[in-house]
C-alpha cells in the first residue's frame, strides 16, 4: 500500500483501489474481502480503467521485486489512462486553445486572477465615488433625483426581466409598494446625481473631450458583449450618440480622480 501510495504521488494521481488475490483468497488494500476475480491466464496484474483498479494475482509472482515491477507497470498505466481521460475532459468543455488538462487548469487560474483583479478595481471604484461624493457639497434639483429613481427602477425590472419577473410580480411578492421601492433607492438615485453632476464639472474645467475613434471602440465592445453585429448596435444607438459620449467622459473623468488618489 505504501509503495503504491508512493508511485501515486509521484505521478500525481488518484490512489486506484488495489484488489489481490492470494492463496485462494481475494483481498482489497486494507484486507478486506471482496469479489472473486480471474485474470486471463498469462496476466500477473491489469488494470481496469472504468473501475480505477489494478487486480494482481500474487500467486504468480517469482519474488517481491517482481510484485513491485509489475505494481509499477500497472501504475504508470493508471497515469496515461487518467492523463488520457483529464485531456478528453479539458476538450470537452470547449474552450478555444484548450486541448489538455494542464491548459484547462492554467486558464481557470487566468479567470480567477482576472476575476479577483476585476473585485479589486470595482471596491475600489466604489470607496473614490463615495469618498467624491462624500467631500463635496453640490446641490441637488429634487427633479433630477426623481428622474434617476426611475431609471434604477427600470434597470431593476430590466434584471428582472432576465428571471422571467417584472415589477409588478416583484411587488406582489415582497409586499411592497412602488413609493416604497422608489424610498429604497431614493439614496443610490441621489448619490448617482451628486456624482454625476461633480463628474460634469471635471469634464467641464479639464476639457475632457471624446474622439470619434473611441465610440466607435466603444460601440464594438458593447457589439462584443451583447454577440450583436457592429451595425446592429450602431442602429439601436441612432440619435443617441450624446448618451453614449456623456458617459465616456464621465468614465474619463472618474479616472482622473483614481489616477491622481493613486
Amino acid at each position: 500500500n505504501y509503495y503504491i501510495a508512493f508511485l501515486c504521488d509521484l505521478m500525481v494521481i488518484d490512489l486506484p483501489n488495489l484488489k489481490y488475490h492470494y492463496q485462494d483468497k481475494y483481498y482489497d488494500a486494507y484486507g478486506r474481502d471482496v469479489e472473486p476475480f480471474e485474470l486471463k491466464p498469462n496476466a500477473k496484474a491489469t488494470t481496469v480503467p472504468n473501475e480505477h483498479a489494478i487486480y494482481i494475482d500474487l500467486d504468480k509472482f517469482k519474488d517481491d521485486m517482481d510484485v513491485y515491477l509489475s505494481l509499477a507497470h500497472e501504475v504508470r498505466h493508471c497515469a496515461q489512462l487518467q492523463s488520457m481521460y483529464d485531456d478528453e475532459l479539458a476538450k470537452d468543455v470547449n474552450i478555444e486553445g484548450v486541448e489538455t488538462l494542464e491548459q484547462l487548469q492554467e486558464k481557470i487560474k487566468d479567470q480567477i486572477r482576472t476575476m479577483k483583479k476585476a473585485e479589486a478595481e470595482n471596491k475600489f471604484n466604489e470607496e473614490v465615488i463615495k469618498a467624491v461624493v462624500a467631500n463635496n457639497t453640490i446641490d441637488v434639483p429634487d427633479a433630477m433625483v426623481d428622474s434617476e429613481v426611475m431609471n434604477i427602477i427600470n434597470e431593476i425590472n430590466q434584471n428582472l426581466s432576465q428571471q422571467g419577473l417584472n415589477i409588478e410580480l416583484y411587488t406582489k411578492m415582497t409586499g411592497k409598494t412602488m413609493d416604497d421601492i422608489k424610498a429604497d433607492v431614493k439614496d443610490q438615485a441621489e448619490e448617482r446625481v451628486k456624482l454625476n453632476l461633480i463628474l460634469d464639472k471635471i469634464v467641464k474645467a479639464e476639457n475632457i473631450e471624446v474622439t470619434d475613434a473611441e465610440m466607435e471602440d466603444e460601440m464594438k465592445e458593447i457589439a462584443t458583449y451583447y454577440n450583436m453585429p457592429l451595425e446592429e448596435v450602431q442602429k439601436v444607438l441612432g440619435g443617441q450618440e450624446h448618451v453614449l459620449k456623456g458617459d465616456l467622459t464621465h468614465r474619463k473623468a472618474l479616472q482622473l480622480i483614481k489616477d491622481n488618489v493613486k
